[in-house]
């Protein structure tokens, strides 16, 4: 008793005690017993192990005495069929152990032949161990489940990694997306920029050759008033002259007359080459108009068409950083720990 005490309080291997109990139980047919008795929880399974296994020994140990030592036991159970201590797949160390084996075995062995001379406690011990191995069974499957479980917890956590590994890497593409739409963007305002200033310079350069050429035409307008104006002063004197001329002396009023025909003539001749000069400006003026006018068409369609451009461009940005907005704000910081 104070062997078995002592065995109570110090601890135990499990694994072991059960070892045993699986040798035990592959040559018995407990199931000719039935019992109302139901394995208690992990630790009152290790209580009831070891009590059973203490009131067994003990019984052994009686049986032994009476019957001689456990030598005379061992070759008992060797004569009736059963595995002796050489034959076990594990080791024992505790002969207790053994004598409860052999004692469990003797009992249901001759059970069949009197199971009314069976004492009762042996029974009750034999289905109680029956009823821990298979509460220790039940708890080994729950185990084998909870460990499937778990590695099908670990193969989802594996896949939602690589799910996070995928999302960082399109997260850095789309960031290395927008990096190169901002500098296409920076490229593009600078080829506004440029073409807007060479536009401008152009156009200024037209309006200065349109003010030039105004001034042309408003000197070519006062120079053709004023000569039409000494033309018509001149035809009066011209008449006066030659009426006084006339009444002076025919002939040399006649040469005279004639000369200043001519000189009329060269002054209209001068007139119709200043009119013409004043249609070629007025020709030249209408075609710079015109070609400014193409000018700030053209100024107009590129500035459209670069605005448009640009507009597509901001929506592209603005549709990456709502998509970048949708992920975590931690989705980067996760992704550079798993990188690293």
């Amino acid at each position: 008793m104070e062997q078995d005490s002592a065995s109570h309080g110090r601890p135990r291997q499990e694994t072991g005690d059960f070892d045993v109990i699986r040798y035990t139980l592959s040559s018995l047919q407990l199931d000719d017993y039935s019992t109302t008795w139901t394995p208690p929880n992990l630790g009152g399974l290790t209580g009831s192990a070891h009590a059973s296994n203490g009131s067994l020994a003990a019984r052994g140990a009686s049986e032994g005495a009476i019957n001689g030592n456990g030598t005379a036991q061992r070759k008992d159970a060797s004569n009736a069929g059963q595995p002796e201590m050489s034959e076990c797949p594990f080791p024992i160390n505790d002969p207790r152990m053994m004598r409860a084996v052999l004692t469990i075995q003797r009992a249901f062995r001759n059970s069949k032949r009197r199971r009314n001379a069976l004492p009762a406690g042996t029974v009750t011990a034999a289905t109680k161990i029956q009823a821990a191995f298979r509460g220790f069974k039940s708890r080994k499957e729950t185990l084998l489940r909870l460990q499937t479980h778990n590695t099908f917890l670990q193969n989802e956590l594996c896949n939602r990694d690589a799910c996070l590994a995928r999302s960082t890497a399109e997260l850095q593409l789309r960031a290395g997306m927008i990096d190169q739409f901002g500098k296409s963007i920076t490229s593009l305002r600078r080829q506004v920029a440029d073409s807007t200033a060479s536009y401008e310079m152009k156009l200024e350069v037209k309006d200065k050759q349109i003010e030039q050429l105004d001034s042309e035409l408003r000197a070519a307008l006062r120079t053709t008033s004023d000569l039409k104006y000494r033309l018509e002063s001149n035809a009066v004197e011209y008449a006066k002259m030659a009426w006084d001329l006339k009444e002076k002396d025919s002939d040399s009023g006649h040469q005279y007359i004639l000369s200043l025909q001519r000189e009329l003539e060269n002054c209209r001749s001068q007139l119709s080459e200043m009119r013409s000069t004043k249609e070629a400006d007025s020709i030249r003026l209408s075609l710079k108009d015109k070609e400014i006018q193409e000018l700030r068409l053209q100024m107009q369609e590129a500035r459209r068409s670069l605005e448009s451009e640009l507009a597509t461009r901001n929506a592209e940005i603005d549709e990456l950083r709502g998509l970048v907005a949708r992920f975590p704000p931690d989705a980067f910081a996760k992704a550079d720990a798993n990188s690293n």
